[in-house]
């Protein structure tokens, strides 16, 4: 039969048994929260460099872009600019433009293989526009991207009715050490919107 320091020892060995067994779910919660929680920041961050278009032209992503602080680039560089010396002449070479010739989109989103570049041999950083030569409606803007970068999975502001369109590209090349623009290109191409 069962004496009472003998039910007192049976009692405290399933005590910390149970203990033992909570300590152990408590790891695996925490060591399982801890992965999930580095698969959201690294979900996150790749999601934002696809959310910016950012792409590597390479194998490595050379000098960083540069994002504006409200996201667009402003059409004739930046005023009161706390970058730089407004004054500053850019020294670089001349810049170089890459034109990709007729662009489709589906559902707004350029279709692959439609990539804008900023050559590496640049000295000056690039930003894209597309604008519908019929309405000067602009439905795409980037960031600055350095030489080297380009720009894949576009996504146009809106969403296009399915259609040939009139459309232009303007390049704008800016100075790296003040933002001024330094040139622009224009080239007018066919957007398809399908």
């Amino acid at each position: 039969m069962f004496d009472s320091k003998d039910i007192a020892r049976r009692a405290l060995a399933l005590a910390e048994t149970k203990t033992a067994i909570k300590r152990k779910r408590i790891k695996i919660a925490v060591s399982v929260s801890s992965a999930c929680a580095a698969f959201l920041f690294c979900l996150i961050t790749v999601y934002t460099f696809q959310l910016m278009n950012i792409e590597p032209a390479g194998n490595d992503f050379g000098e960083e872009f540069i994002a504006m602080p409200d996201s667009r680039v402003p059409l004739d560089g930046l005023s009161n600019n706390p970058f730089g010396d407004d004054d500053e002449p850019y020294t670089g070479a001349a810049p170089v433009f890459v034109l990709p010739g007729d662009m489709v989109f589906a559902s707004g989103n350029a279709e692959p293989g439609v990539k804008l570049t900023n050559p590496a041999e640049n000295t000056c950083y690039l930003a894209f526009e597309i604008v519908l030569a019929d309405t000067g409606e602009t439905v795409y803007q980037s960031y600055l991207i350095a030489p080297g970068l380009e720009l894949e999975n576009i996504r146009l502001e809106r969403e296009l009715e399915r259609g040939d369109y009139e459309a232009v590209l303007i390049i704008r090349a800016y100075n790296p050490a003040n933002f001024a623009v330094i040139e622009n290109k224009k080239a007018d191409f066919k957007l398809t919107a399908g």
